[in-house]
This record gives structure tokens, C-alpha cells and sequence, in this order.
């Protein structure tokens, strides 16, 4: 046979050049390679195919076709299988809800989360065409919106409103995608969401208690300064004024001493209720901690318009309320500050509000104050008395005073009343009233107490060792001291140090410390009787304390106020009240003194009305130890 015309005989290596190519080009091919003969046997094949059919190839050469074609179709189809169990499964057993429509939006499957948080079931929905998004949540423009995404990109995902089998609306992310055939026409679509009512109730929650009072449910601070400062803009716009109050209910602290902290609480949450009854809903109540409470009032006219609210406040307060079974009544001191002439700034208004309210308190509670630039000035001096009082007591700056008590049956001096005194090397002497308040409001009083204990025990021993065992020495306590650090050990080593004798002490408290606590109170004056002390009642007639008091705790004497005593000649109520008051200490067998005698007429009429004991400016104003010393 001629060999063909365009064929030329090949060497040996030019073939074995051809072969060592061909069998690279197969092997390095990425598709499936597989070379079978006549008879359909495999003679060869690479890599690629191998891992598609799932064979080696040395269980595919030499075999025919047909056996493992069959053997991998089985094998593909229970591939296939089991992909298909998974999907439904997922399908079924998700925790998010799935929904999927045929492309005229009618249901055609959902799955048991579907079911579970819309209420509807398959039964049910199936076949419908519900709306994916609530219409009274979402208007027509963003429905609009929805639909042109879903068409342009053939997803859309985001947050939506729903509703529920049972009307509820609920929160959902949804997502939805858009499932097309070859010639990209939908065929399907697959809604996927997820209940987001429990995540937002949680974000409400914190954001609730990020602005608002847990124990009241009322505004805190944050969110009373935001308001305010709108209030603030729209008074400028308006030309109208804003007013800012700041409460503070009147002797709280001995509630929650006495009662227990659960029963102040629920006092507290009486009092939001009734300030949110006694405001308008354009106003802010806001608790600011312990028993404090802002007010923000708006679209005030004229500052005049402000006191008639405050007294309807105080007023609604003030009504009787049971708690925890207890009958007891409130009252507040309250400080007003007013936008803009007091301050144009939310900090600045409370600061000056503060200082209002704490004038309320120093005029004797249960009052209101406008803030007035006077008033910050007292802070500020305030301010630098408290700062100055703490370096006094580590420079040893007080002394005592002590002012003579007399028996009105002899006119013989029987007794001293210590009397504490500030010598401020910088300011000059200093009277109590000045220092005295704001070492009780800054708990200082309890070691100022601690050295006036010490040093009058120390003189009254002196004055005994000198040869008048008979004085008395009169010592104020404030109630501060009964309510912090150990007022008992605190007289134990008084008395121990001075080595005074403890029947010629008088501890002095006034009407309200019995009222206070009283149980803790009793056992504290049970403990001073057993220790040999006297007891006198402070300032009698201001408080409001009864005959029951007055015997439970063993009063020894009462001083009637000066109050009293100086309007005696003109005022025949207080000579009224002065008489008595000396019969019943009389029938209760308790000794009577009379405070601020200045005239020797009233210390006659005392002396005819039965009182025993007297001290004031007549008798001699509050000296130095060695001026008392000299007047014995």
C-alpha cells in the first residue's frame, strides 16, 4: 500500500517526543480524560476524571463502561438524596420562619417557624397572598421601594413591621430573594425572618433605664437635661420663661432610719405619683437619687405663675398617705430657679436651684425659696466655711463659752451651759449659728461634739476640784450624734478622761430627737440614765413632742423657748403657753428653765408663774472659762 502523500515516515525518537507530550496534555488537563477502545474498555485516563467518577485508575482501566457509569449514577442519586434530606430538614427544623410564593405571590410552602411566630398554619396560608410588610406600618412609598430592589437586584433585606394570626404587629427582619428560571423570569420567592420583638423590648428596656429612674419609672438627670434644653429654645423662640424645682423632701433620712429603707422607697415612688398628678404633661418630673426631685415647668408667662403650682405640690404632699401600714405625712423644701434671668444653661439653673432650696430648708423646712444672687453668694460663703471648718478642727480653732444658769428661788448661779465658739484666725470668732449647721449637714458635728464633750467634762472637773461640786454642766447634743458613730463610748471616755462626776452632767437634746427613730433613741438615753447623766429637753414648745414622751424617756428638765420667755410682758398667748407648760412639768415632777431672760420683770414673773431655773442676758451673756470663773 502507498504510504499517503502528505505523510512521511517518523523516527523512533520523533514518536516517542509525540507520545511523552500526549500523555503530559492528558494527565495536566483539568477536564476528565478517559480513552476506551473497540470494545468500550478504558485504556487510559487522567486525574481529573478519577476524582469525578470516584474511582483510582487502576479500578477503571480495563473495565467496561458501562459497569461503573451504572455504579456512579446509583452513587450520584444517593448523593443527591441525602443533599435533599439536609435541605429539608433545614427547612424544617430552622428557628427562623420561611415563606416561599410562587411568582404570583401565592403561598406554596412555609415552615413550622413561619407557623410559630405568625400563628397562621399551613393549612391555613397556603395558597393566600398575604402581605409581607404591615401596611399600617409601612406606607406605599416604601412598599413601592421594596418591590423595585427586589426587581432590579432580586434581593431585598431589612427591617419590617408584620402582623400576626391574632392582629398583633410585630417587629421582623426580613430578607427576601428572587429564585429565576434560565430565561431570568421569577419563579419563586423565598421570604426568610426572624422575630425581633424580644431584642427590642431589651433595646427599650436599656434605653428606658438609661434615661429614667428604676425605683419611680420617672426621667433621671440625662433625659431631664435634654428636655430642658428644648424647653429652653422654645422659651427664647416664644419669648415665654422656664422654671426649674428642686425638691427635697423634709427629714427623709429618719424615714428610711426608723422604718427601713423598703418603706422610704415606697414613699418615694407615693411622691412621684402624686408630683406627676400636680404637673401638666408638657412638664418633667425627674428623680435625681435618694429623696431629691427636679421639676421642670414650661411656657411660663411670668415668674408670678410659679408659686401657685408649688403650692399645689406642696399641698398634694402634704395629705396623709399609708405606708407599708404606717400613717405618716411629708413635706418638701423647694428651690426655684427660673430661665433666663437666673441662668441660661441647665447646670447653672440647677446649681442656683439648689441654693434656693437649701434657704428653703434654713427657714424652716416645709417652704419655698426663689434663687436670688444673694443666695449664691451664701453658698459660696457656705462653701468656705465648710472648707475652713475642716482645717479648724486639725488646728484646735474652738473654744467654749459657757453662759450661767440660776436658781430663780436664791438668784445663786447653779450651772453652765458650754456653749462652743469658732476663733477663726482669719474670719475672727465666729457664732454657732454661723458654723454650727453646716458642721451638721457635713457630719463634721460629730467630732466637733467629741471635743465639746471632752473639753466641758474637763472644765466642769475643774471647776469641782476648785470647790464648787455643786455646778451643773450643761452640754447640747445635735441629732446627728445619735444617728452616727457611738454616742454612748463617745460620753464613756469623756467621762473617763475628765474623771467628772456623771450626776452633774445634763445632756440637752431637743423635742425632734425623740420623735426619731425612737426605739434606737430609747435604748441610747436608757444606757446615758444608767450611766448617772441628766436629761433636759432643748428649745420645749417648738417641737412637738407629748407627756408620753416626756415620761417614757425620764426628762429631768425642760427649758422653754426664748421665744416664749421674751414676748412674755406683751403677749398674753405666750404667758399663757409659759404657764402651762411649768404646771405640767410640775405634775410630772420635771424641773423647768427658762431660756432668753434679758429684764429683770420677766425674771420676777418667771419666779411668780414657778419656774426653777433661768438663764440669759440678765443673768450673763456666754463668757470664757476664767470670766465664769471670776462672775462664781
Amino acid at each position: 500500500m502507498d504510504s499517503p502523500p502528505h505523510s512521511a515516515p517518523a523516527s523512533d525518537d520523533t514518536s516517542q517526543e509525540r507520545e511523552a507530550l500526549r500523555r503530559h496534555v492528558i494527565a495536566s488537563a483539568t477536564h476528565g480524560v478517559l480513552i476506551v477502545d473497540n470494545a468500550h474498555r478504558v485504556v487510559e485516563v487522567n486525574d481529573a476524571m478519577c476524582r469525578l467518577l470516584g474511582y483510582t485508575a487502576d479500578q477503571l482501566i480495563g473495565r467496561h463502561t458501562l459497569n461503573f457509569i451504572t455504579e456512579a449514577s446509583k452513587a450520584t442519586s444517593l448523593q443527591q438524596q441525602a443533599e435533599l434530606q439536609l435541605a429539608a430538614t433545614v427547612f424544617s427544623d430552622t428557628l427562623e420562619a420561611i415563606m416561599i410564593t410562587d411568582a404570583d405571590n401565592r403561598i406554596i410552602s412555609v415552615n413550622r417557624a413561619f407557623t410559630s411566630v405568625t400563628g397562621y398554619s399551613a393549612d391555613e396560608i397556603i395558597g393566600t397572598s398575604p402581605p409581607l410588610v404591615s401596611a399600617s406600618h409601612h406606607n406605599a412609598e416604601f412598599r413601592e421601594q421594596l418591590r423595585e430592589e427586589l426587581f432590579n437586584t432580586g434581593h431585598w433585606s431589612g427591617e419590617a413591621w408584620n402582623r400576626r394570626k391574632n392582629g398583633e404587629i410585630f417587629p421582623q427582619w426580613l430578607s427576601i430573594s428572587v429564585v429565576r428560571n434560565n430565561a431570568g423570569e421569577p419563579l419563586k420567592y423565598v421570604a426568610i425572618f426572624s422575630d425581633l420583638s424580644e431584642r427590642k423590648a431589651a433595646e427599650e428596656r436599656i434605653d428606658f433605664l438609661a434615661r429614667h429612674d428604676i425605683l419611680t419609672r420617672l426621667p433621671n438627670r440625662f433625659l431631664l437635661r435634654d428636655r430642658a434644653e428644648q424647653a429652653f429654645a422654645h422659651a427664647e423662640r416664644a419669648h415665654n420663661k422656664v422654671a426649674l424645682l428642686l425638691l427635697d423632701l423634709d427629714h427623709f433620712k429618719h424615714i428610711n432610719d426608723s422604718l427601713g429603707h423598703p418603706v422610704g422607697d415606697t414613699l418615694l415612688q407615693t411622691v412621684a405619683d402624686r408630683l406627676r398628678l400636680t404637673t401638666r404633661d408638657t412638664d418633667t418630673v425627674s428623680r435625681q437619687g435618694g429623696d431629691e426631685f427636679l421639676v421642670l415647668l414650661t411656657d411660663i408667662h411670668d415668674s408670678d405663675d410659679i408659686a401657685p403650682i408649688v403650692e399645689k405640690m406642696m399641698r398634694t404632699l402634704g395629705k396623709p398617705c399609708s405606708v407599708a401600714g404606717q400613717d405618716m405625712t411629708i413635706s418638701c423644701s423647694v428651690g426655684i430657679a427660673v430661665y433666663p434671668e437666673d441662668g441660661i444653661d441647665f447646670d447653672i439653673l440647677a446649681k442656683n436651684a439648689d441654693a434656693a432650696m437649701y434657704h428653703a430648708k434654713e427657714s424652716g423646712r416645709n417652704t419655698f425659696r426663689y434663687y436670688s444672687q444673694q443666695m449664691n453668694e451664701d453658698a459660696v460663703a457656705r462653701l468656705d466655711i465648710q472648707n475652713r471648718l475642716h482645717r479648724a478642727l486639725d488646728r484646735n480653732e474652738f473654744i467654749l463659752h459657757y453662759q450661767p444658769l440660776i436658781d430663780l428661788a436664791n438668784n445663786s448661779i447653779v450651772g453652765a451651759e458650754a456653749l462652743v465658739r469658732w476663733n477663726c484666725p482669719e474670719l475672727g470668732m465666729q457664732p454657732p449659728g454661723l458654723f454650727i449647721p453646716v458642721a451638721e449637714d457635713t457630719g463634721l458635728i460629730v467630732q466637733l461634739g467629741e471635743w465639746v464633750l471632752n473639753e466641758a467634762c474637763r472644765q466642769a472637773r475643774a471647776w469641782h476640784d476648785a470647790g464648787h461640786g455643786h455646778l451643773i454642766m450643761a452640754i447640747n447634743l445635735s441629732p446627728i450624734q445619735f444617728t452616727r458613730g457611738d454616742l454612748v463610748a463617745t460620753i464613756r471616755n469623756a467621762l473617763a478622761a475628765s474623771g467628772v462626776n456623771p450626776a452633774h452632767i445634763e445632756l440637752e437634746i431637743t423635742e425632734s430627737v425623740l420623735m426619731k427613730d425612737t426605739e434606737h433613741v430609747l435604748a441610747t438615753v436608757r444606757q446615758l440614765h444608767g450611766m448617772g447623766l441628766r436629761l433636759a429637753i432643748d428649745d420645749f414648745g417648738t417641737g412637738y413632742s407629748s407627756l408620753a414622751y416626756l415620761r417614757r424617756f425620764a426628762v429631768e428638765k425642760l427649758k422653754i423657748d426664748q421665744s416664749f420667755i421674751r414676748d412674755l410682758p406683751t403677749d398674753p398667748d405666750a404667758g399663757a403657753i409659759v404657764r402651762a407648760v411649768i404646771q405640767m412639768a410640775k405634775s410630772l415632777k420635771i424641773a423647768v428653765l427658762a431660756e432668753g431672760v434679758e429684764t429683770a420683770d420677766i425674771a420676777h414673773d418667771l419666779d411668780l408663774l414657778g419656774c426653777d431655773y433661768a438663764q440669759g442676758y440678765y443673768f450673763g451673756r456666754p463668757m470664757p472659762a476664767e470670766a465664769f470663773a471670776k462672775l462664781l
